[in-house]
């Protein structure tokens, strides 16, 4: 065996290694992005959540936002008083929390603990699951399927099901993030103005006959409150809406719905 040969392979690829090490090294140094600190530290300082209640695709665009001052510290809804402390630290200054103008509801008034199913649901306990397999086990093809990926959603602990098997919100907890929002498959989770004060909760845009056919609270597009109440309500599709700058007086329509359908939040 020839081990002067073995050894100056070994020597020649040793010192390729170290060599290509270097070279390494020295275009990491050249080609290194400076990251603006106080850019870092914001980021660092904001919730990660990327949920886009602030405006912003995520959280890195909002920070860079804020290092240009083109937005207001207390910009983050999602990071509520935590965030807020955080960067009043970074930037030195005293700034408030922010105030939220909105409120969770939801546009549905029968829970799946209320209805009879169509059918017995063996899949994945998700609602995005159920409505792209088998359109969901409820009756109502609007409804709440209930299996609570709103609660999933919510990195607060912000929301539950009550015994009806709907969603309840926490106030107290709640950031307005709208990622719940984005959760429901069927669209069912609302930001609605914190001033409204009634609402319609229900989302079925099947003619009055059909809806009554798989729930007895859903709207059946009657009229009556758009005739009785026309500040407030206008249905289209089948369907009640509210004008929520203008709730208030949407008050007596409320003992007059005949499927109790709008409700006072």
């Amino acid at each position: 065996m020839n081990y002067g040969l073995i050894f100056t392979a070994a020597g020649i690829l040793g010192g390729i290694g170290i060599i290509l090490g270097g070279l390494l090294a020295y275009v990491s140094v050249r080609m290194r992005v400076e990251i603006d600190p106080k850019l870092e530290a914001t980021i660092e300082a904001l919730p990660g959540l990327n949920c886009g209640a602030c405006g912003y695709a995520g959280c890195e665009e909002a920070a860079e936002a804020i290092v240009k001052g083109e937005v207001s510290l207390n910009v983050c809804l999602a990071g509520g008083e935590e965030t807020t402390k955080a960067l009043s630290e970074v930037y030195g200054v005293s700034i408030e929390a922010p105030v939220y103008t909105t409120k969770p509801v939801v546009h549905c008034g029968k829970g799946r603990n209320e209805v009879e199913k169509r059918f017995i649901y063996n899949g994945e306990m998700s609602c995005f699951a159920a409505q792209l397999s088998t359109g969901g086990d409820i009756p109502c093809s609007y409804g709440c399927i209930g299996f609570g990926d709103c609660i999933s959603s919510c990195p607060f602990d912000a929301i539950y099901l009550d015994e009806r098997g709907l969603p309840v919100f926490i106030d107290e907890k709640c950031t307005r993030c709208g990622l719940c929002v984005k959760a429901c498959p069927r669209n069912l989770i609302d930001l609605v103005p914190k001033s409204a004060k009634v609402i319609i909760a229900c989302s079925n845009k099947d003619i009055g006959k059909e809806t009554r056919k798989v729930c007895d609270v859903g709207c059946i597009a009657c009229r009556i409150c758009e005739k009785q109440c026309p500040e407030t309500y206008i249905v289209k599709d089948n369907l009640a809406l509210v004008d929520y700058e203008k709730s208030e007086a949407g008050f007596p329509c409320v003992e007059k719905c005949p499927t109790k359908c709008i409700k006072v939040i």
